[in-house]
């Protein structure tokens, strides 16, 4: 689903919850004009939380197992989204803010 796919799709749920309590609506949904397939609904719902858990601030994922180089240990730190690259110890005070997949980064993680 596209954004202004399931923007639609919001929009006429929330036609229909307003709807609700009107004289308009006598609760026959299978004949309502608002009514949107079932598979619809759910996928914009899918869609809205993914977008939204993305805007919860996690910290970086630091790997497993240490990397050697010039007599020291580093670690590497990750999306904890996506599991994409994000920066190597030393260099951990440059995590971008925000992954390429949209997930934000807290940096006090």
């Amino acid at each position: 689903m596209t954004i202004p796919e399931i923007i639609g799709v919001i929009k006429f749920e929330k036609a229909c919850v307003l709807r609700q309590d009107t004289p308009q609506c006598n609760r026959e949904c299978k004949k309502c004009d608002l009514l949107l397939p079932t598979e619809d609904v759910l996928q914009a719902y899918d869609e809205v939380i993914r977008f939204l858990e993305l805007r919860i601030p996690k910290p970086a994922k630091q790997s497993k197992t240490p990397r050697y180089g010039m007599g020291y240990e580093y670690y590497d730190w990750h999306c904890p989204n996506c599991g994409r690259f994000l920066a190597y110890e030393p260099d951990k005070c440059n995590i971008p803010k925000i992954c390429v997949c949209g997930q934000i980064i807290d940096g006090e993680g």
